[in-house]
């Protein structure tokens, strides 16, 4: 039996569907054991914790970039003993390396070393990998004493966030962007982009 993992970003409905599938028996070769939230308080997860099933969130605001948004959803993932991952209505954008690193990191105990392998970087260069698996930390409340680098590099991507904002609302109304007439309609953190 296969240990499924459900990504989900909102409500859930499809993660639903697929619970009320295995409810009825009807996935006969794995069973949802983790759904992996994008963003905190997502009714997809109550809809798990009501199931029964483990729950995380790893959201990509939380991380300087998105190799590291990839590292710490591989960790969960690796963690948790997860074969398949299903993508529900996942908001965040995986690297490509995400998902070549996957199938090799579930194939890895502690200490072993995985042959070489191809996958790509964010701007689609190849690369070959070689890997090997030195600890599987599991995953815990952040805390000053083990995550005081993590959580000062966060706080400094949310004061830089801010400032940049701060700055661009000041200068944004002398500012020419032309925006397709297609995308108008779709919601904008500033909304003076629109003219």
């Amino acid at each position: 039996m296969k240990n499924v993992a459900v990504l989900v970003s909102g409500g859930g409905t499809n993660l639903q569907a697929i619970l009320d599938s295995e409810h009825r028996g009807e996935n006969l070769n794995g069973r949802v054991t983790l759904v992996v939230a994008s963003k905190p308080g997502v009714y997809a997860l109550t809809r798990a914790e009501n199931a029964g099933v483990k729950t995380a969130v790893v959201a990509r605001k939380e991380y300087a970039d998105s190799a590291a948004f990839d590292a710490a959803l591989l960790a969960v993932l690796k963690e948790n003993q997860i074969d398949v991952v299903v993508l529900a209505g996942f908001l965040s954008v995986l690297g490509p390396s995400a998902i070549a690193d996957f199938r090799t990191l579930s194939q890895l105990k502690v200490g072993d070393i995985s042959p070489a392998y191809q996958t790509q970087d964010m701007n689609g260069n190849q690369l070959s990998k070689i890997v090997k698996l030195v600890q599987i930390i599991p995953t815990h409340v952040a805390s000053l004493n083990e995550d005081y680098l993590r959580l000062e590099q966060m706080a400094l991507n949310r004061k830089q966030e801010k400032v940049f904002g701060e700055w661009l609302s000041k200068k944004i109304d002398g500012m020419y962007v032309y925006i397709d007439p297609e995308f108008r309609d779709g919601e904008f953190a500033n909304k003076h982009w629109v003219k």
